[in-house]
């Protein structure tokens, strides 16, 4: 018994010590060899040296987890000796011993651009730093900017956020100056960009459907530009970080010419960062579709998109709202959650009594509905606002108008009517003034002014000169026509009757030098006919 109990001992001893040794600290064993730098993307190895300072051996376990899922075609193996990513390595008491650890890359693994490979190795589980593998390069061969460079990279947000802080449905433009720094002139360049996420994921189609400009043939050190239009859409595109790679290549002579690092990228230059973020308790208006000009009287009809970015599980209801256009139109309650977005139809017809100008359409959200007593309780008139011009078929707002005789009607004397003319419409409006209906008793020696611009309810006076002919003499009433005209068309007409007075002699009229040498010619014959009666008498006499 006693025999038994020893060698029960013993044996406990013996698995202590084991375990001890087994999950020995690290103190007195140093390990070298890890790459300092970054991996090559091809498949390889490096030693490692384990030196064991101690006076007694040691067991330690190193780890090192495989990149990748699937079977190995589609995975990076770290192999340890032989021991596929783990092995307990035995060092003797004051020794060194060294390991080679393989890693292969499946012929099925791709390295995607963007991504970061990279597994970390462990030392008895505890974790001691990573192996990375280097960056993907955008160039197919690497950088080769031997004749083709980047010369500049530029963005411009055209929506609400900024160029390096997108907001979604933000339109935006990349554009890519390009350098041919060649001797001669090379044929087929072009431009292409990829966005990827922060998962690594090529998202480019997300953002636009032409990621490839050609620019065609760049002459000996000229320079050409490629731009890129994006669309930040909401039903494709999350919140987060994005990175934009471009290169610039020859296309079938990429092995030649591509380069893709540029200082206008970011501090490491190979690609441009952005982050999207998302609206914040707003609506916003897409797709919108809807005529620029319209006649009176036609009907106009307005499509439109809407996304919602207030909230989650919004109940809301547009109104489509114009005083002047008589518009009041609601579009049925539809629910949306945030980020989503309805699409929407409205149609109204334009009157007949407009004025022919500019009019503002509000597009009007409303939303926070109240069930119980069925309303909303919030609005946001933010949504969008449209202009529509109506021009054309419309009736037209006549000015007031009136005329009086300011002077004498007489005879061969200038007579004066002066009319008064008010706008009567809503805006500025510019008169062409005539006279007709006058041409057969009198004529019309001047209107002034010809033409007059009247604001909205302003009075202008106009004045017509006339010189009655002898045919108005009498009490008869003669009219003439005061005739207003506005964008070549005759809005109105006001008649205008005058009595003409018989025209009384004017002696100082009569003394004109033409009159005063006809008087003197027949004077002067009456003289000669009154001498030649007397000398014809005094002959007569004498027989």
């Amino acid at each position: 018994m006693k025999k038994t109990l020893t060698i029960f001992a013993a044996s406990v001893f013996a698995i202590v010590m084991f375990l001890s040794l087994a999950s020995a600290d690290m103190t007195n064993v140093t390990v070298t060899g890890f790459p300092s730098s970054k991996l090559d993307q091809v498949n390889g190895s490096f030693v490692l040296t384990f030196n064991n300072t101690n006076d007694t051996a040691r067991t330690v376990n190193l780890t090192i987890p495989s990149i990748g899922e699937g079977d190995a075609d589609s995975m990076i193996i770290f192999s340890i000796e032989g021991s596929e990513t783990s092995k307990n390595i035995l060092i003797g008491p004051e020794s060194n011993e060294t390991v080679t650890v393989n890693y292969n890359i499946g012929e099925n693994f791709n390295f995607d651009l963007g991504t970061v490979y990279s597994t970390k190795y462990f030392l008895d589980g505890t974790e001691k730093g990573t192996l990375t593998f280097k960056d993907t390069e955008f160039c197919e061969y690497g950088n080769k900017d031997n004749n083709l460079e980047i010369y500049k990279f530029d963005i411009k947000n055209l929506g609400d956020g900024d160029d390096n802080t997108w907001e979604l449905l933000d339109d935006i433009e990349i554009s890519v100056e390009v350098k041919n720094k060649d001797d001669e002139s090379i044929s087929d360049v072009e431009v292409q960009i990829k966005i990827i996420n922060e998962e690594g994921e090529d998202v480019t189609n997300d953002f636009t459907d032409d990621d490839v400009y050609d620019i065609g043939k760049i002459y000996y050190s000229e320079r050409d530009t490629a731009t890129f239009d994006l669309n930040v859409n909401p039903k494709d595109i999350e919140e987060g970080y994005y990175k934009i790679y471009v290169k610039v290549y020859e296309d079938g002579n990429e092995e030649e010419n591509c380069d893709y690092v540029d200082t206008d990228l970011s501090t490491n230059d190979r690609y441009y960062e952005v982050e999207v973020k998302e609206n914040s308790n707003e609506v916003k208006i897409t797709n919108l579709e809807m005529p620029e000009t319209s006649e009176c009287e036609e009907f106009v009809t307005v499509y439109f998109d809407l996304y919602n970015f207030i909230a989650d599980n919004e109940d809301m209801r547009v109104n489509l709202y114009s005083s002047q256009l008589g518009i009041d139109e609601y579009s049925e309650i539809f629910n949306l959650d945030k980020g989503d977005y309805e699409s929407l139809d409205f149609q109204f017809k334009v009157p007949s009594d407009l004025s022919e100008k500019t009019y503002e359409i509000k597009i009007i959200t409303e939303y926070n509905y109240r069930e119980k007593e069925d309303y909303f309780k919030s609005e946001t008139g933010d949504a969008g606002s449209l202009s529509l011009v109506v021009s054309g078929n419309c009736k037209i707002i006549k000015p007031s108008v009136s005329a009086e005789l300011t002077t004498e009607a007489k005879v061969g004397q200038e007579m004066i009517v002066t009319g008064l003319i008010t706008n009567l419409e809503n805006k500025a409006v510019t008169y062409t003034i005539s006279a007709e209906g006058h041409e057969s008793w009198a004529k019309l020696t001047e209107v002034k002014p010809e033409v007059m611009s009247l604001a909205q309810g302003e009075t202008k006076e106009v004045s017509f000169k006339f010189i009655p002919n002898k045919e108005s003499e009498g009490d008869e009433k003669f009219t003439f026509n005061m005739v207003i005209s506005s964008q070549g068309k005759i809005i109105t007409t006001q008649p205008v009757a005058v009595t003409v007075e018989a025209g009384s002699i004017n002696f100082k009229d009569l003394l004109t030098k033409e009159r005063l040498q006809i008087a003197g010619i027949i004077l002067l014959n009456l003289l000669l006919v009154v001498s030649i009666i007397i000398v014809a008498r005094k002959i007569l006499r004498k027989k």
